[in-house]
């Protein structure tokens, strides 16, 4: 439902996969608003057996600078959190600690700069942090949570941060994109680094090369 006056959209959206009554509908809500330059919007989905869901974002364009800050929210369904040491010598292993009524965030901050070279060239930077209350601080429980099956890759630490500089189509190089992307996690002090390399051949097919380096702990 768009309010072009006042640069607002709603939605609303009936979530209606795998519900055998009415009661097994979900729904989801979203709200967006402009205001100047800058946009902000609200998310929130609720339904049966699974965890209420509330989303946040802000972006801000200052000059060549877009700042962007978003957060999300969970609370309910299956969740769950390993403490204590890991000790296979003592036989001494982490304990479950359910987490389902508590609420989860999740938030990334970011910024990009847009930087001109040219007449149609530009250079783009950006720098992010992402918290992860989901993550773990202690490295040594990585193991017992692989064995256990709540390792998530990328996801398993509790403090990140990234950024990367993308090149689209510099000089005569108009089918090309060279993107240089790192990211760390702070919680465990492993990094990792890739470089991009995309062309298109045909107007349907594009052709990607990357090269990936880890180092860090």
């Amino acid at each position: 439902l768009p309010f072009e006056g006042q640069g607002i959209n709603l939605y609303a959206i009936a979530m209606l996969a795998g519900a055998e009554s009415p009661a097994d509908m979900g729904v989801a809500l979203r709200a967006e608003v402009v205001l100047g330059l800058s946009e902000i919007s609200l998310s929130f989905a609720n339904r049966k057996n699974r965890p209420t869901r509330l989303g946040a974002d802000l972006s801000a364009g200052i000059g060549p600078v877009e700042f962007r800050v978003e957060g999300a929210a969970r609370r309910g369904g299956s969740s769950r959190i390993w403490r204590g040491p890991l000790d296979v010598a003592s036989l001494t292993f982490p304990e479950a600690s359910d987490r389902s009524d508590e609420w989860l965030f999740q938030g990334v901050s970011s910024i990009e700069w847009g930087i001109a070279y040219g007449d149609q060239e530009s250079l783009f930077v950006t720098a992010e942090y992402f918290y992860n209350h989901d993550g773990y601080s202690d490295p040594g429980l990585y193991p017992w949570l692989f064995t256990q099956g709540d390792w998530l890759p990328l996801y398993v630490g509790q403090h990140y941060i990234g950024g990367n500089v993308a090149l689209p189509r510099p000089g005569n190089w108009n089918d090309s994109t060279f993107v240089l992307s790192g990211l760390g996690n702070l919680s465990d002090r492993s990094y990792l680094l890739r470089f991009d390399y995309q062309v298109q051949i045909l107007t349907q097919l594009n052709l990607v090369v990357f090269a990936t380096h880890l180092f860090g702990s």
